[in-house]
């Protein structure tokens, strides 16, 4: 008997969300949040007879990063919050599903600390750039009124580090078939440069500004632990050492598996952890292997 899709489909993410990985506990905040200003919304909606948007209450700006630099010195926290913020529901549904996507992808090649950092330093980078952007002369009109909304820069930082990790990585997608994860995010960037424009210029330029973050701080981190690696140890020359006799075959084959066994917990901890997390010995045994 066939097992039921919906069954494991739920299984699936039950399992996903109870691992407690960076990814399902960055995706849980952001559900979290969302839930609780959608409940609050609704109850203002329900007991106070007006439309309960989000967007409108005064109350909500204490969650947002505002392009104002005034401001933000009297809630610096905003620089946080705002990245797991998200009050529209399709533009919440769509950063879920690229960060699930993205960073799935980033957690099994990288590890979950770049995830996590990935996410954080492009919501730091998409808020300075969305700050700077309203202290141009074309927009600092709208200074004192303008307020970072959505997780958007930090997920967008996810997804380039994805895209940086494995360009060519295949997605089906509905109605287009199977499209390269580089063209997504290709599609996604060129749109955000063309709606700069928009009337909402300081928000696409914070996407920009995240997507950016992610990709250099996945470039640096790889290039230094490039250096790591290409680094050898320099051999001691002792003398008078007598030569060890050769192996028998069965030794040799015994030798084998047990470095090969000692290689796949190696890369078993790269994939779960991150190359950072391996400790000096069992960098220096890997690089031995090659």
């Amino acid at each position: 008997m066939n097992p039921n899709p919906v069954n494991l489909f739920f299984n699936d993410l039950k399992r996903f969300f109870t691992g407690r990985s960076a990814l399902s506990r960055i995706m849980l905040i952001n559900i979290g949040i969302f839930l609780i200003l959608w409940i609050i919304s609704s109850t203002i909606y329900l007991f106070n007879n007006n439309s309960g948007e989000l967007s409108q209450a005064t109350w909500i700006s204490y969650l947002l990063f505002p392009a104002d630099i005034n401001v933000f010195f009297r809630q610096s926290w905003t620089i946080l919050s705002y990245m797991f913020v998200n009050i529209h529901f399709w533009q919440f549904l769509f950063n879920m599903m690229v960060l699930y996507l993205a960073g799935l992808l980033l957690q099994q090649y990288k590890g979950e600390r770049t995830i996590l950092w990935s996410y954080l330093i492009g919501g730091l980078v998409g808020a300075v750039v969305f700050a700077g952007t309203y202290y141009l002369p074309a927009f600092q009109n709208a200074r004192h009124t303008a307020f970072l909304i959505s997780s958007t820069p930090s997920v967008l930082a996810v997804l380039t580090a994805a895209v940086y990790t494995l360009p060519n990585m295949e997605y089906k997608l509905l109605l287009l078939g199977k499209v390269k994860l580089k063209y997504i995010a290709l599609i996604i960037f060129v749109f955000d440069i063309l709606a700069i424009k928009s009337g909402q210029e300081g928000l696409y330029a914070a996407h920009i500004g995240g997507a950016l973050g992610g990709f250099v701080y996945l470039y640096l981190k790889n290039r230094f632990a490039g250096q790591a690696v290409a680094y050898k140890p320099k051999m001691k020359v002792r003398k008078n050492i007598k030569p060890k006799r050769p192996l028998t075959d069965r030794e040799f084959n015994e030798q084998r598996a047990v470095n090969q066994k000692r290689i796949d917990e190696i890369l078993d901890k790269i994939s779960q952890y991150g190359y950072d997390k391996l400790t000096k010995e069992e960098k220096e045994f890997l690089f031995k292997q090659k």
